[in-house]
């Protein structure tokens, strides 16, 4: 009772910090006796759910929730994006003068990473395309000139006026997302209104690819690049790409060529993808999520054919 502000303050964090420690020693002897654990036993299942609890029951409540509402959140922003596709937005809406249109490429680019971003480690969605590209260095939606790496240096090395004129080169072109994995590979992504048509923006990525090759400080090898849209034929537009395991399409092992002697520079792997795909695959690991963590079921319809053939009208 006698002690000052001062005082109290010192001691309240002396004891959460020994409370903390404890815990500390608890989950690390907990994953120490993972070794003890043994799969092909009858009881693997009950024993690891076992430790599982324990674990749980030194998380603070707080943080549960926390983690419950990074949940919510991600199935709101997966949400957003089916509205968008519907053209159910308020801002979709609103009447705009014949002049201007609407860009409804940006509404999704910003949706996911906002434009203009220099850097990837603020808030973003990229989760919505692979949980992986949260934790990579990139930039959204800057010209390739202008893009730096990782440790401040350019991108692309000087290009002179004599090659660009000759060669049609286009260091100002902006791919929507840029992403570096780790060294000697790097992720293009890109986005095109759900009524464009995406066989006529097949080559964009490796024409962005092509001049990285050529061009870039530093030696890439692996590009690997998204194009995401909703209209696409895949019967007659993607006779080269196989289908994968979620229905979207990818080719593999595109050769990218130097431009003086035809030598391959690198590969790059292309794989087309529809937002209408692109959500359904981000509620379900959602809808997977949220059940595990005992919340209220989100939502249970993904978007249907016909939505989807409404979008791209």
């Amino acid at each position: 009772m006698n002690d000052d502000e001062e005082q109290i303050t010192k001691k309240i964090y002396a004891e959460q910090s020994t409370v903390l420690a404890k815990k500390g020693f608890k989950a690390k002897k907990l994953f120490e006796s993972l070794n003890e654990l043994n799969p092909t036993s009858d009881k693997y299942q009950e024993d690891l759910k076992n430790k599982i609890i324990g674990l749980s029951n030194l998380i603070e409540e707080q943080n549960k929730e926390e983690l419950s509402r990074y949940i919510i959140r991600r199935e709101m922003v997966a949400s957003i994006l089916k509205k968008i596709l519907a053209k159910e937005l308020e801002y979709q809406k609103q009447p705009t003068d014949k002049e201007k249109r609407k860009d409804k490429e940006g509404l999704i680019h910003d949706l996911i990473l906002k434009r203009k971003s220099t850097d990837t480690s603020v808030l973003n969605d990229l989760w919505i395309l692979n949980e992986e590209f949260l934790h990579f260095d990139g930039c959204s939606d800057l010209p390739l000139k202008q893009v730096k790496m990782s440790d401040g240096k350019n991108l692309l090395r000087e290009i002179s006026e004599e090659e660009i004129r000759n060669l049609g080169i286009k260091p100002e072109k902006r791919p929507d997302i840029f992403l570096f994995p780790n060294e000697g590979k790097c992720v293009l992504i890109e986005f095109k209104e759900p009524d464009k048509d995406l066989s006529d923006h097949l080559q964009q990525l490796p024409k962005y690819c092509m001049l990285i090759a050529n061009y870039s400080l530093q030696k890439f090898n692996k590009f690997y690049c998204y194009l995401i849209g909703e209209n696409i034929n895949p019967l007659i537009d993607l006779n080269e790409y196989d289908e994968t395991v979620t229905g979207d399409w990818v080719r593999h092992d595109i050769p990218i060529r130097s431009v003086e002697t035809r030598e391959n520079l690198a590969v790059l792997q292309l794989e087309v993808i529809k937002l209408s795909s692109l959500y359904d695959r981000a509620h379900r690991r959602n809808k997977s999520f949220a059940e595990k963590l005992g919340l209220p079921t989100l939502l249970t319809d993904t978007i249907s054919p016909n939505q989807s053939q409404v979008a791209s009208k």
